[in-house]
């Protein structure tokens, strides 16, 4: 009931009005054009921040433009610029996608996106977003430039040169692009690569690297006195880098300029003392140089740096002989020889006879080996029995002794059957490749394919001693060139897939697999493979579908543990039956083959299917018929599990404690604890299981989120926050994650962060209610009224019952006055919770608001009804009295309000109003005094309580009231008003002055524009009271002019009062004090 009472002047009564008395202080909400304008005025606060290099500041900024415009594709492309330049490239990534995502056609932001991808090492999906960006604009460098960069991580050599060319035509001297053009051509197109280093050269002279370059690319065309100049040049532009050193004395020692080769790669050796190559040119030179001390001091070194380096070895036979030390250095000395042999002119034509044509009973019988021990190892014309022997002997396990006669054959070979000597080359390197001498079986094979390139059986062997090696790329490219000579040969992809695998390329491992199965479909090994590494790869169904057929084919029944790998892939795709299956066809037999698999591993693929049928009793039962001192760690894990979920807590951490008394370490162990520790909110016990697993392992996200919930609970908010913000878990940010962030916020108070994270969870799961509840609760503290209404309605539009959402979505329509849509909501929520007093209190008011005061009236009794201490219940029950003309009643019931709650300033302010209409003066002073004591700052109460006074004839406390008034409220007319009357009519001459009357009264004219005909009357009491009667006319007839027709009678007389100008200092007696 917001009541403004003064004193008017002459008779000018004013009905007392009564109105439910409902302030709200409403935040002014900007519509859509406002919010994008604020948006895109961050937008161009964050670039200048980011121009002065304060990127975090600008990132702020951009938050914010986000939450207010979240289709601004500019400011998440800003946001990625921002993340790239703070070196947060995963997040770079992702704000560019949004980017992406909100304008499609952005040719920079496709761009931008695939550069942070390449930076990220997701080099895939960086050459797929530039060329989304290049099909939109063919003419973007930046993005040719970074695609071919692309296309050169993953050594698409053909692709990379491609899209050099297309920079090049768009920018024709862009001197990288020539400089890597020129590099990729230099080996099959040193011409061209020479005129592309030329034009990098005629651009800039300084650029060592092309000078370099177009140095090898002469020497390659044979113009060695062009190439070195090139290199001096090369050679004085960088003089701290070791490749043009080293490059010059390569063909310094090719000219047999000794010296001078020397001294370059000395100097080489000194930019680089732990490059391999260096070191064995430097050797290499001084042994051409005769200085054989000087070549093993620089061959040692290198030996040191890579021990089974062929080249290497090769170069310390070669000077141990020069120094005439062989027998210091016999195994190099025989290598030496095995690779001095591949210019012998005996590996001329392929040998007739070889060791793999013999019987196997010829090989294994004792009398052969007899007989052929006494046959020459050389005798001219006869290469065949040397061979037999020294395969008897291979097979008799004296492999030594074959080796040597192998390696005799090869030295004495003559040229009678020259490709003998070949064959001697390949099967010695056979012998090698049996004893596990990777280096010497890998040159003799080498040998051999010198001479033999076509040969598949040798590259499929040499491929093997690669692999032996580790150098896997050399085994690949030596199973590829014979898989073309060979393609139907499944060993051959067989043993590829296991290099791809080695090489970490486990596409291609399936593939080659694949193929194997698909070329001998019946192979049990093969098969066996390719269903391991579909398992592997986490490819079920077709590891299922692969065992399948296989049962289904001539091999016949699978074997356990097939059937034990197929039950478990089933299993993994969801094929419960079939799984079920398998396990029971495992279970049912109890044989005891080798071919068997463990009890345990059956038992534990019953227990999975049970669990996967959330039959966790059945899974309890299968466990517990094993020993649990017999049970594997995975099993007792597994077990603990399925405990917690039965609600056995106690049970599960204690086998989870056993587990970790055995091993301390145990990470999935502690995970299981801790995990068990949260669900029984033991957040101590929890944090602490965390915490040991992040001593190990720092960027675990499970033992991260464990912390963060642990922390939240002890209500340590801010560290929760910082945990919530850890790389590992932003790079897989679950919702979970994102509302446990939300509630810190909420916590923290952070507000507009709290908002942007809300938004961006409800952008990836709409219909997260809870969510949603919250921000409706921040838009509307933040005076967004009709967007928290939005997401209130939202939560409705999926659940029509939900009660929060309807309660406040009826007090949200009752502050923007849409009384009848709250009357909706409450009558809903009413419908769901009928015993709620609150819900049938706000009813009554919104029914009040909107003059349905007797189901106001009804509504509210229900609810006092229902809750008897409801005072504002009694208050507003007050207003519908008053506003029916029942003060007597009106009184009472904000007496109950004010005996309940006696904080309660509304009711005693409204008492106050109605005991002044019934003009019980000190009784309603007393009402507002309490109100005031209570409130401070009601304003209405000092000026209502001023009346009053002024009826009491109390001027002096009259006016402290009003100049009170005035202080809380300078905009507040009536006030003005009433101090002016008080002021010029006051019969107390230590209050009347009407001078500043008249300065009040005009004021409050001003304030109401001139426009309210009892500010202008009073106005022109004012003027009378200092005798300006001019003035007082002038307001007078302006007063009569807007008044209404029932008050313009006393204004008649007053102006014909004024014409007459009367001299009587009093021109207005002054009258009781009124309502206005």
């Amino acid at each position: 009931m917001n009541v403004t009472i003064r004193n008017p002047p002459g008779t000018r009564l004013v009905p007392l009005t009564a109105s439910l008395l409902i302030v709200i202080a409403l935040v002014a909400v900007t519509g859509c054009g406002d919010q994008k304008q604020q948006a895109d005025g961050l937008v161009r606060a964050a670039i200048e921040q980011s121009k002065a290099d304060r990127h975090a500041d600008a990132l702020q900024l951009l938050g914010r433009a986000v939450a207010l415009d979240p289709g601004l594709a500019e400011a998440f492309y800003l946001r990625g610029a921002c993340f790239t330049k703070l070196h947060q490239t995963p997040q770079a990534v992702e704000e560019f996608s949004a980017a992406t995502r909100l304008k499609p056609e952005w040719d920079e932001a496709w761009c931008a996106l695939g550069i942070a991808q390449l930076t990220a090492g997701e080099t895939e999906q960086g050459i797929e977003s530039l060329s989304k960006a290049l099909n939109l604009n063919p003419e973007m460098l930046s993005a040719w430039e970074a695609r071919a960069r692309g296309y050169r991580d993953l050594h698409l050599t053909e692709d990379e040169l491609s899209d050099i060319e297309g920079l090049l035509q768009l920018d024709p001297v862009n001197c990288n692009a020539l400089l890597r053009r020129g590099t990729l051509l230099s080996e099959t197109d040193p011409a061209l690569a020479t005129e592309d280093f030329s034009k990098v050269i005629s651009r800039d002279r300084t650029n060592a690297t092309a000078w370099m370059q177009r140095g090898l690319c002469y020497n390659r065309s044979g113009d060695t006195d062009r190439a070195l100049a090139d290199l001096n040049i090369a050679c004085r532009l960088q003089p701290d880098n070791f490749q043009p050193w080293l490059e010059r004395g390569r063909i310094l020692r090719s000219l047999n300029r000794l010296d001078d080769a020397i001294s370059d790669l000395s100097k080489a050796v000194e930019l680089a003392p732990n490059d391999v190559s260096t070191r064995l040119e430097l050797g290499q030179a001084y042994l051409a140089n005769s200085d054989p001390d000087a070549a093993e001091a620089n061959l040692l070194e290198a030996e040191r740096l890579s021990p089974e380096n062929g080249d290497v070895r090769e170069a310390m036979a070669q000077t141990d002989i020069t120094r005439g030390h062989r027998e210091e250095a016999p195994e190099r000395v025989a290598e030496l020889l095995a690779e001095q042999s591949t210019s012998s002119p005996l590996l001329t034509e392929a040998t007739e006879i070889t060791p793999a044509e013999l019987p196997e009973e010829t090989i294994a019988a004792p009398e052969t080996l007899v007989h052929a021990e006494p046959v020459p190892v050389v005798e001219p014309g006869n290469f065949d029995a040397p061979q037999i022997r020294s395969a008897l002997l291979a097979k008799s396990d004296r492999r030594k002794e074959a080796i040597e006669d192998q390696t005799r054959l090869i030295s004495s070979g003559v040229g009678v059957k020259p490709n003998a000597a070949a064959q001697s080359v390949l099967n010695r390197g056979r012998l090698h490749l049996d004893g596990k001498e990777w280096t010497a079986a890998t040159e003799d094979f080498s040998t051999y394919l010198e001479v033999c390139p076509d040969d598949a059986e040798a590259l499929a062997l040499r491929a093997r001693a690669w692999l032996a090696q580790k150098e896997t790329s050399h085994a690949i490219t030596d199973l590829t060139l014979a898989l073309l000579k060979k393609p139907d040969a499944a060993d051959l992809y067989t043993l590829r897939a296991e290099s791809f695998d080695q090489f970490n390329e486990p596409a291609a491992a399936l593939a080659d697999l694949q193929k194997a199965a698909s070329l001998q479909p019946t192979r049990l090994d093969v098969q066996q493979k390719l269903a391991e590494r579909l398992f592997q790869d986490r490819q079920f169904a077709k590891c299922a579908k692969a065992l399948d057929a296989l049962a289904a084919s001539n091999a016949g029944q699978l074997s356990a543990e097939q059937r034990l790998l197929r039950g478990r892939a089933r299993l993994a795709d969801g094929n419960l039956n079939g799984a079920h299956e398998d396990a029971s066809a495992l279970a049912a037999d109890e044989s005891s083959s080798p071919g068997a698999v463990k009890s345990t591993d059956v038992a534990l693929l019953q227990i999975m299917i049970a669990l996967r049928r959330h039959d966790d009793v059945e899974a309890l039962r299968l466990v517990k018929l094993i020993p649990e001192e017999t049970l594997t760690p995975d099993v007792l894990l597994l077990y603990g599990q399925t405990l917690a979920r039965q609600n056995l807590p106690d049970e599960a951490i204690r086998i989870f404690s056993n587990l970790l008394e055995s091993d301390p370490s145990n990470t999935a162990a502690l995970l299981a604890r801790a995990t068990v520790f949260v669900d029984t909110a033991d957040w101590q016990a929890a944090s602490n299981d965390a915490d040991l697993v992040l001593q190990n392992l720092p960027d675990d996200p499970r033992a991260l989120q464990i912390k963060a919930i642990s922390l939240f609970q002890n209500d340590r908010f801010r560290e929760a926050l910082e945990t919530l913000e850890h790389s590992a878990l932003l790079s897989r940010d679950t919702n979970d994650s994102r509302w446990m962030r939300i509630q810190c916020c909420d916590e923290l108070e952070m507000t507009f962060r709290e908002l942007e994270e809300l938004n961006a969870l409800l952008g990836i799961a709409p219909t997260h209610e809870a969510a949603r509840l919250l921000r409706a609760e921040l838009l509307e503290e933040l005076g967004h009224f009709d967007d928290a209404i939005a997401d209130l309605s939202a939560v409705l539009q999926h659940d029509p019952v939900n009660l929060v959402a309807l309660r406040d979505r009826g007090l949200l329509n009752q502050r923007r006055g849409n009384a009848d849509a709250a009357v909706v909501d409450f009558t809903k929520a009413i419908e769901l919770s009928p015993d709620d007093a609150e819900l049938y209190y706000r009813r009554g008011i919104a029914r009040h608001s909107t003059g349905q005061n007797d189901e106001a009236q009804q509504d509210l009794d229900h609810a006092l009804e229902l809750n008897p201490d409801l005072a504002d219940a009694w208050y507003v029950i007050g207003n519908i009295e008053a506003g029916r003309g029942k003060p007597d009643v009106a009184v009472a019931a904000f007496a109950k309000a004010v005996e309940i709650k006696p904080e309660h300033a509304a009711a005693w302010y409204n008492r106050g109003n109605l005991l002044f209409s019934q003009s019980k003066m000190q009784q309603a002073i007393d009402c507002w005094t309490i109100a005031i004591n209570i409130q401070p700052g009601l304003f209405r109460a000092y000026n209502n309580r001023a009346a009053a006074y002024d009826r009491l004839n109390q001027d002096t406390e009259a006016l402290a009231d009003y100049e009170k008034t005035l202080e809380l409220n300078p905009g507040f007319v009536r006030a003005w008003d009433s101090l002016a009357w008080l002021l010029a009519t006051s019969d107390n001459q230590k209050v009347r002055d009407a001078k500043r009357a008249v300065s009040l009264a005009t004021k409050a004219c001003e304030l109401s524009e001139f426009k309210d005909w009892s500010c202008l009357n009073t106005l022109a009491t004012c003027h009378a009271e200092n005798q300006e009667f001019d003035a007082a006319l002038k307001w007078a007839k302006q007063a009569r002019a807007i008044a209404p027709e029932a008050d313009r009678k006393e204004l008649d007389q007053l102006v014909a009062t004024y014409e007459s100008r009367l001299k009587s200092k009093r021109m207005s007696v002054k009258p009781a004090g009124s309502v206005r």
